[in-house]
């Protein structure tokens, strides 16, 4: 019985040796083949849990409500007005109303206080306020969509408010020069951060709702944006890139020790939790604190996809890797679910997406 077995044994391990040996060319092309056909795939024809929920005009930078049946977002190019503004959209109905009828561009939504509350950013009043700012945006962006906040490199001058559901009783929350933006609230206190752009370049700022008194949460020479506190509010993970380098950019973590966040003054307390040279953008927490969503140019160096970064695991899946851009992208808070903006129909729209966590673990460079 033994001398049967061991027969084809040795003739499997001569045949597959030779082969190796004969054909290595053959084999890498095959690999580069493969590899070359998965990234090929459109993943939204494949995908049977991913649904477009919105078609009139450009629309991005969606959040879901606590309770997940309706969503804030940003819409543009309609009918009746270009420039950014703040819609609800209503799940369960398919019912779409306009929150904000600003002169400016309108940004970030989100809902706050149980859903009873919005915030966001706008230029509406920067435009007023400061002439010299606003002539230096035209003229660098009038042959531009008014998309501002998502060029990376130009932020484009904004504050922050708060308004009702219906887009009255606005209170306005910053009165600077420049750039205010891209708001994450903490989840068990009255805190916000955000980023400011001011004399110590892009950096991180936290607003007391309460009392409106501001205080940095650390000050460094490159820019700070887009923070999103965990969902117990004992970390914050934000975006970060050199001031020379802004194509480039990484994500940060940090643990806040106190409740609410003080001020982070050592650095040594960061960790950064993306390494390869490309653009990682819009991190968005899973609710039970164990995954990271973020957008990133990985797979396809000219395209932004989505990805997950696993922190039991410390390790990157590829959750969405089409030849089309995926970005500002989020969890409903029971994490069944993500919201994110795409041009894969040639404008931007909205999509709901079934979440599954993904299996495999990747390269951080594809």
């Amino acid at each position: 019985m033994e001398k049967i077995l061991a027969t084809p044994i040795v003739f499997w391990l001569t045949i597959s040796c030779q082969t190796s040996v004969q054909n290595p060319q053959s084999a890498l092309k095959e690999k580069l083949e493969a590899k070359e056909s998965r990234k090929s795939v459109n993943p939204f024809q494949q995908h049977p849990h991913i649904h477009q929920i919105t078609a009139i005009g450009e629309n991005d930078q969606p959040a879901f409500s606590k309770s997940g049946r309706k969503i804030l977002f940003v819409s543009r190019n309609r009918p009746n007005h270009n420039h950014s503004q703040i819609y609800e959209l209503d799940l369960s109905a398919n019912l779409e109303r306009r929150v904000t009828h600003h002169s400016g561009d309108d940004f970030s939504p989100t809902y706050i206080l149980n859903d009873a509350k919005i915030l966001y950013s706008s230029s509406t009043d920067e435009r007023k306020e400061n002439r010299k700012l606003i002539r230096q945006v035209l003229r660098r962006f009038e042959k531009k969509s008014a998309k501002l906040e998502e060029e990376m490199g130009t932020l484009s001058p904004t504050e922050l408010y708060v308004s009702d559901l219906r887009g009255n009783h606005i209170e306005r929350l910053t009165s600077r020069d420049g750039f205010d933006g891209f708001p994450s609230v903490h989840p068990l206190t009255a805190q916000i951060a955000f980023s400011s752009e001011g004399t110590h370049g892009v950096e991180l700022l936290l607003l007391d709702l309460k009392n409106q008194k501001m205080k940095p949460l650390f000050r460094v020479s490159d820019r700070s944006l887009q923070s999103a506190f965990s969902p117990d509010g004992t970390q914050i993970v934000w975006v970060q890139s050199a001031a020379s380098q802004m194509a480039v950019s990484q994500l940060y973590m940090a643990q806040l020790k106190s409740n609410p966040p003080q001020q982070i003054s050592k650095k040594e307390k960061w960790e950064q939790i993306t390494w390869a040279p490309r653009r990682h953008e819009s991190p968005s927490w899973h609710p039970s604190g164990d995954e990271i969503l973020f957008s990133a140019n990985l797979t396809h160096r000219e395209f932004m996809n989505l990805y997950v970064l696993d922190l039991k695991r410390r390790c990157l899946k590829e959750l969405l890797a089409s030849k089309s851009n995926e970005t500002n992208a989020s969890f409903s808070s029971d994490g069944k679910r993500i919201l994110f903006s795409s041009d894969q129909s040639g404008t931007n729209q909205i999509y709901l997406m079934d979440y599954t966590p993904p299996l495999q673990c990747v390269p951080e460079i594809l």
